[in-house]
Formats: C-alpha cells, structure tokens, sequence
C-alpha cells in the first residue's frame, strides 16, 4: 500500500479530503488485481504440472508398448506362440499385431491398469473418468478390433464390448443385410385363426419389437418421440469377424468358415451384374446391333470378368459375383479401348495394389448401406406390365380369391387358408421388416452418411468422376458429334422424351386455361357448376359474385404465374392453384371432385392429350390427389376416369399422397393416423382380392404405375426415434414426420405388391417427392425404400449419400425451373453437376401452369438448360433417353423407344437408331460406373479376407 501510495499518479495527486475517496478505490483495486495475478499464476503452475505428469504417463506406456512388441516378435520367430494367443492378437489401425504389456517401463513390474487406461483412453476421456472405468474396461477389447481415429463417429472397442460368438448372434449385424423372408408358415405368428379377422385388436403401447439381429426384445411404453439422449444411440464400427480366429495368417490358411464370409453375396449395386437381367429372360427380346453406323454387335457379359485361377488368393475369389482381376492391373496413361470401330479416348489411372484401413472402413460401410436397399426395396420384375391407352370395360374381370388381410401394427398382412383346415389361415406376403426395425437401419444409414471418413472418401470420388465426364468431353466431343450424324433421321426433337414429374392440377399452361375458361363462359354460361351461399350458381353467376366478365379475364387476372414472391413461401405457391385468387374456380375447373364430377378438367386434360399425341416424341406421367379422408376416393377417381375416357397412349398416371394428417385431424375428419392409412390401402387390398368389388377401380389400377408423396419438405420436424407411437395411437395434433409416413406407405405397398405380382396384376412403385427441402433423412428414407425420387436437391449438401444413390443408380426427377420459383437460384441448382458425375437425372416439369409459358413445356425446360449450361445434343439426347429409363411405362414401350435390351448398362442396352445417343458415351458411363463399383467391391473383400467386418449397434 505504501509503495501504491508513493506511485507517479498518487503522487501527483492532492491530499486534501476530497480526494481521500477516490485514492482508496484505486488502492483496493490495486489490491484485487495483484490477487487475480497471483491465482492465475498459480493455476498455470498447477495446470503445467498435470500436463507434465500426463506426459510422462504416456511416454512410459510406449515404452512398454514397445517392449512387448518387441518381446512378441522374437517369440514369433522362435515359433512358441500359440494360434489361441495370435487370434486374441488385438488388430492395430495399421494392421501389425501388436500386445499391449501391463509392465512398467521402469523395472518390469506389472503396471497398474488404471494407469493404461488413463493415458490410452479412447475419445479424449480425462485420466480420473477413464481410470474409473479401469474395472469395467478389463478384457472387453474385440480380438484384431481397429481402432478409429478421434473425431470418427465409429464405435470404439470399449464401447462394443465382448465380442464371443454369442454375442454377435444376439446384438449385432454382419455384412451386408439379408431381406427377410415373408410368408414363412413356421414362424412367430404366422399362423392365425380365421374368427380372429372378426376381432377387434387394439394394439397397446408397450410391444414386442424384433430388431436387426432377429431376437425379440421387450420396448418400453414412449409418448411420441423418444429424446435422443434418451436411447441408445446407433454405433457403427468395424471389427474383427469371430471366424478370424481361426485363420492363421502366417501360412496362409483360411478355413471353409472364413471362404464362405470372404465370398458372401454382395449387394446388387456392387454385383457386377446388371440390376435387371433377370427381366431378359422374361422378355425374350433379341440382342440389337449397334455401333457408328449400326455395324458393331456386342454379346451381352458382365464387363471386368475375370476368371480366377489357383494362384489367386481365396480373399479375390468371386463366390457367385464376377469381381474383376482386372481392376488390380495398371493402365497406361492414355489408352484407346473398345472394338472397332467404337473407340473413344481416355484418361487412365494406375491402381493401388493395397488399400488404407480408412478406405476398408468406408467400403464396408458402403456395402451395407447398399444391402439395406437389397432388404427393403422390392422387386417388381416379376409384376404384370402397367396399360396405357384405352381399356377394355367389357374384359372379364379376374376371379376373386380366398387371401384375407388384416391391419396389423398399421401395415397390413395378407393371408390364405391352410390346405388342411380353411379356418386356419397362414401368412403369405408381410412387409420385409417392422417399423421399429426400419427406424433402426434409417439411423444406421444416418451415422453412415455423417461419419468423416465417408465424406472425404465419397467426395474425393465424386469429383473425379465429373473430372473424367470434363475430359471425355474434351477428348471425344467430335467423334460423339459424328456418331449422332451417322445415325438417320434422329435428332433430339424426334427422341422419345418422357415429362417424369408434372402435377396433374397444373398439366396445362395459363394461356390454354384461358381460352378454355373463356370458351365455356361463352358456350355453358348456364350451367351450374357449384353450391355457394345456400344456393346453387351456374357459370355466369359465379363470375357476376366475383365482379369478373369474360372480356376482362387474361392471363395477368388469372394470376397463377409464380413470381419472386413465391421464393421460399410455399404457402403462397399453393395459393397460385386458384384461378384470379379465387378457390371456387379451381373447384370448378381443376378439381375431378366436384358438382360437375370434373367435367371441365376432363375435357381440359383430353385436350392436353391431343397436344402430346400431337407431337408424337413427348411423353407424361400426371400425378393426381388421393388425400385419405374417405375411402370412396379411389371411386370417385376411377369413375372419373373412365366415364369421361381419359386415356391416352402418351400417358400413364401417378397416386400422390399429400401428408396432411395435422390439418384432417384438427378440423375433426379423423381421429389418429390409423384411419387415414385405412381410408388409403383398404379398398386397395379390396379390389385386388376381389375385383368385382370396385370393377372401375380394377381397371384404374391398371393404368397406376407409383405412388408419390408430397407437401413442403421445409416444415420442421423432429426425427423419428427408433421406437415411434403406433397409427392407431397417433391421436396427437402434429404431423408425423417425413420417415413416419414414408415406411407406413411404404410398409403397406410392398404387401399389396407381393398379392398382386402372385394375382399377376402389374404393380405401384413408390416414388415419392424427396430432398427439395428439410432434413437430409428424408433423402436416407428414400434411398432404402422409393425406387424413384423427385427433386433430390439435398443431395448436394451429402457427398455420402450422392456417391449412394450413383452407385445404386436411383432415378432422379429434377425441375430446375420450378425450383428457381421456390428454393433454389437456377445458376445454383445441381443438375449439371450431378448429370456430369453420373447420377441417373433427367428434367421434368413439375407445375407447367405456374412455371412455362408455352405449348410444349417439357421441351422448354430443356431448351433453358440447354442455354444456361451449354449443354450439347449428346447430352440433351442422353437426359432423354434416362427419362424413358426412369419412367413407369410398360417395357415394351421402352424397347421400342431405347432398346430391345434397354436395361442394360453401355452399348448393348443402346440403340442409336431409336435414342440418338452416342455409343461412345453410354460405353464411357458405364467404364466410369464399374470402376467406382470395383473400388467398393475391392475394398469389401480386401476387408473380409483380413477377417475385418461391419458392426452395428444400437
């Protein structure tokens, strides 16, 4: 104080008493500041001190780690060491074997466990946490388990736990996932009593789920949601298989065990076998020629074939899939391939001999992401083709059958009597998994996604795949160019060109509604049209209510064009289905529900037929509204479309579902989700066990090809957990989320598809909106279960997920227009590069009447690409011949359109006669698609062949 007191500002200062207050302030705050000082020096000394000793802790770890491994190899080369003792061998990250020694560095002692696991533990845990757990810890690393990176989001070998036989058999899943097999009359509840189906069964909150692995495990009892900090969470890792103790890597012996794990089937994407070759041996179609000229002919194998001899090793044998020996050969720099006389010029990469641990990791986890599509996706190549045009009212409908089906858990099962007693019934056709199991595997897929080495490693792929498509334009544009000039009489507007997603609602553009509304202003001005106010209105009166007269109307009144107003305000894109703002002339005119049962829309969508028979090249698949309020709705709908004759050759039709259950259940229509799925599906598995049930909806049906999905994916929701409130007791006001409603769809179609593929009827594929907007889960949801997607913005954001959906080759209907009047710019919009990179995109529509302005609107969304992208005629001509691919008419259709081979990948499913698509580019899409399909399968079995697999849990 004395010395603060004597300092030059004190000193300066007066010492008279109206400064006596002001000089102790500074001297007390003089006195808190040195304190502060002196503390914080005093936890630097003690911080630098633990830091030291932590140091020191772990140096002597290494020590000892060294020792050991230097003590284990010179017990190796003596040859004492047991099998039993190199299978319990832990497996380090970079593969050498190495045995942690519970010594001290100093003097030999046995070192105290507390101490590795404080200075070795796993995700930065504090010395005093881990060394806790030291107890716990003891002897549950997995034998050979490698050890990810910190950051990774993989579970480590201490969260796994001990990995005995029994316990791979009990909570775990290997590999790549098997589809369960429906209809087994010797499982669980299989079998039922037939005076059940006159039960009413309501099922409680608290239920047996199966999980992944098969074994039933007792849930409790949630609200809605379960909190994710609250259950356990998902946790994907990769360790060693249990059969690899019983290699013996050293002499290079593998057991028939670790044979049948290295050669296990692979999922379709990665077979190396075309995804629909089975569907050849239906058609029996013959193989066509192709080429420059249509000379060439190439016979129709698996590409990379290779034939394994004995001196290659059993890890690189394919078992029942063709997994090249040619992959692991290096290439020159720059190489001409192909028969003459199709050649074309590529840049070539050499190929490392041996894959990274992370590239192993990330292949695996690939190849299960990819086997969850092979469990739930369906196989339809075994359904009835779809009809289009005209059909025959007057054919004999089919015999109705003796299946029953009951709504179980929200899904319904499909059952037949058993040949010995009809009251027995035995289940024959059920979904391949329960909610709770697909809720399991969509947040497995999620931690796939986001985990960090995926990112990087699909990313880095990725772009090198659109750096290749760059090069190949640059090397091959001119022979792509005369390739298209040798072909006669094609061009892009005489190849078959499919609009794969256009709302029904909006199929017309402003000025043909005009001209139509005018026309029955001046034509039908008596004719009443709706019930307002207590009283029924003719056409003239409703426009008198609404002070409009028929010189007045243009398009500017009708006011339907969406503007920037619209960007990013999905309620008031909606608002621009109302002709000049007014809901009781949508109700009128586009609306097939209605006092006139849509007389008007009819006649207007007959004349949009007209156009696109008119042109003759131009193809749609209209999508229209069955919204789940009633179940005469599928009728209502059939009816209307076939007393009014709605058919047409250039057309077939899609069911879209919008997710409204939160405004149904508000205003009183319905009391939980249940009676929204029933209202839906029931007259569904009506008509297809009895067709004379619903004789108009039996035909209808005919003519459906999918089942989409819509509403604003921008809502925002809470991700399902995986043990989610059944349908029947889903009586709360919010909207179940994105996933909820996809599996319930889904779950209930994959069912009616399985009855009607043995009935021999055609089938509804599942092709919903997707990734426009929201959460990247919608997009996870969509891969395991749509076979096609609209929109699919997001992938953008997930280079995982693209690199999947590439792989797996998914269609995608994109709409840049219309997203540049809703979520996204047109110059940010990622068509370009995903077509670049290979993904199967094509353009669509979406709402002609909000969006385009001319007559034909499918061919000017290309004509803006075109522009806007420099796109060439190769390409243009190649997104149109990938929208025949993805769109659902009949496969007859797409091999008079494509090829009698079409669903073949490069040349041989091409041909340049009918799709003006060159054959060098086919032919280098596919070199491009198998390479990135052989890195994966050459990762899995380098992985498996080092007894190295998949594990999830959670």
């Amino acid at each position: 104080l004395e010395c603060a007191r004597t300092s030059p500002p004190f000193a300066a200062m007066p010492r008279d008493g109206e400064s006596s207050s002001f000089v102790t302030s500074m001297i007390a705050l003089g006195a808190l500041t040195s304190s502060a000082l002196l503390l914080a020096a005093y936890g630097l000394k003690r911080a630098a001190h633990e830091f030291n000793t932590q140091q020191v802790g772990l140096l002597e770890v290494l020590r000892a780690v060294e020792r050991a491994k230097a003590q284990d190899d010179g017990k190796v080369s003596q040859g004492k060491e047991s099998d039993h003792a190199q299978a319990r061998t832990p497996r380090r990250r970079r593969g050498d074997d190495k045995k942690l020694a519970r010594t001290s560095a100093l003097d030999g002692t046995p070192l105290d466990e507390s101490a590795v696991i404080a200075y070795a533990s796993p995700q930065g845990e504090s010395p005093r946490r881990a060394s806790m757990g030291a107890g716990k810890a003891r002897d549950r690393t997995p034998s050979g388990a490698s050890t990810p990176r910190r950051g990774h989001s993989l579970a480590t070998s201490e969260e796994f736990g001990d990995v005995s036989d029994e316990v791979y058999a009990k909570d775990s899943s290997f590999g790549t996932p098997k589809k369960s097999t429906g209809g087994s009359a010797n499982g669980a509840g299989a079998r039922l009593h037939k005076s059940m189906f006159n039960e009413s069964v309501r099922p409680t909150h608290a239920w047996n789920a199966v999980g992944a692995s098969g074994t039933e495990t007792e849930t409790l009892d949630t609200e809605t949601e379960t909190d994710a900090d609250e259950e356990e969470r998902t946790r994907i890792g990769v360790v060693s298989s249990p059969l690899s103790r019983e290699m013996s890597a050293e002499r290079g012996e593998f057991s028939a065990d670790i044979e049948r794990l290295v050669g296990s089937p692979l999922p379709r994407a990665l077979s190396g076998v075309d995804a629909d070759a089975e569907t050849e041996a239906e058609l029996q179609l013959s193989t066509p020629n192709f080429g420059v000229g249509g000379g060439a002919t190439h016979d129709v194998q698996t590409p990379w074939t290779a034939t394994p001899d004995a001196t290659t090793a059993v890890g690189m044998k394919p078992a029942d899939r063709a997994i090249g020996r040619s992959l692991f050969q290096p290439s020159p720099r720059v190489e001409h391939t192909g028969e003459a006389p199709l050649q074309y010029e590529k840049i070539a990469t050499e190929t490392m001999e041996t894959l990274g641990d992370e590239c192993e990791e990330v292949c695996l986890m690939l190849e299960y992401a990819l086997g969850l599509r092979d469990k739930w996706l369906f196989d339809d190549s075994h359904g009835a083709c779809p009809l289009v045009g005209r059909v025959d009212k007057k054919a004999p409908l089919p015999p109705k059958t003796a299946h029953e089906f009951k709504m179980v858990d929200g899904v319904m099962h499909v059952y037949e009597p058993s040949g010995g007693d009809a009251n027995e019934l035995i289940l024959t056709h059920k979904p391949p998994g329960t909610a709770t199991e697909f809720f399991h595997d969509l947040h497995a897929l999620l931690r796939v996604q986001s985990s960090g080495p995926s990112k990087t490693f699909c990313h880095k792929r990725l772009l090198l795949t659109e750096q290749k498509f760059n090069l190949h334009v640059m090397l091959n544009a001119d022979r792509e160019f005369q390739e298209q000039k040798a072909a006669p009489h094609r061009d892009f507007y005489n190849v078959r060109k499919v609009d794969t997603h256009v709302h029904h609602s909006a199929c017309m553009n402003q000025k043909h509604l005009l001209r139509f509304i005018k026309s029955k202003l001046k034509r039908e001005p008596h004719e009443l049209v709706i019930y307002r106010d207590g009283k029924f209105l003719n056409l003239r009166e409703v426009f008198e209510s609404i002070g409009m007269t028929s010189y007045e109307l243009n398009v500017d009144t009708l006011d339907m064009h969406a503007d920037k107003n619209t960007f990013h305000r999905f309620d008031k894109f909606n608002l621009k289905y109302n002709p000049c703002g007014q809901s009781r002339l949508r109700e009128i005119f586009i609306k097939q529900d209605n006092m006139i049962r849509g007389r008007f829309l009819a006649e207007l969508t007959k004349q949009v037929c007209d156009d696109l028979q008119a042109n003759k090249y131009t193809m749609a698949e209209y999508r229209i509204s069955i919204y789940g309020r009633k179940p005469a709705e599928w009728d209502n709908l059939a009816a209307w479309v076939l007393n009014n004759n709605v058919f047409s050759e250039n057309i077939v039709w899609l069911i879209q579902i919008p997710r409204l259950y939160n405004i149904y259940h508000s205003n009183g229509t319905m009391k939980n989700f249940q009676q929204m799925l029933d209202n839906i599906f029931v007259p569904l598995f009506e008509v297809t066990v009895d067709p004379s049930s619903h004789p108009k909806l039996h035909m209808f049906l005919q003519l459906v090809v999918g089942v989409d999905m819509v509403d604003d994916e921008s809502k925002p929701e809470r991700r399902p957990s995986k043990h989610m409130r059944l349908p029947v007791d889903w009586d709360v006001a919010h909207n179940p989320a994105y996933a909820y409603y996809a599996y319930y769809v889904y779950a209930n179609l994959y069912t009616l598809n399985a009855l009607r593929v043995a009935k021999g009827l055609n089938t509804i594929a599942f092709r919903p909106h997707a990734g426009e907007a929201g959460d990247v889960d919608h997009l996870c949801a969509t891969f395991m279960l749509a076979k096609n997607i609209a929109h699919g913005l997001n992938l953008r954001k997930s280079p995982c997920l693209q690199y999947l959906y590439y792989l797996a080759q998914i269609p995608m209907d994109m709409s840049p227009l219309s997203n540049n009047s809703l979520f996204i710019d047109y110059h940010k919009n990622p068509f370009p590069t995903f077509f670049a990179r290979g993904l199967a995109v094509t353009l669509s529509t979406d709402d002609p009447l909000q969006i385009h302005m001319t007559k034909e609107p499918l061919v000017e969304e290309y004509s803006v690409a075109a522009q806007v992208w420099k796109l060439s005629a190769a390409d243009l001509c190649e997104i149109a011949k990938t929208s025949v691919l993805n769109s659902g008419f009949p496969r007859a259709s797409k091999a008079h359109w494509v090829s009698n081979q079409y669903w073949l990948l490069g040349p041989r499913g091409n041909d340049i006669q009918k799709t003006n698509v060159p054959n060098l580019r086919v032919h280098f899409r596919e070199d491009v698609l198998e390479t990135e399909r052989a890195l994966v399968r050459r990762g899995v079995v380098q992985a498996r062949s080092r007894g190295r697999e998949l594990r999830v849990r959670g």
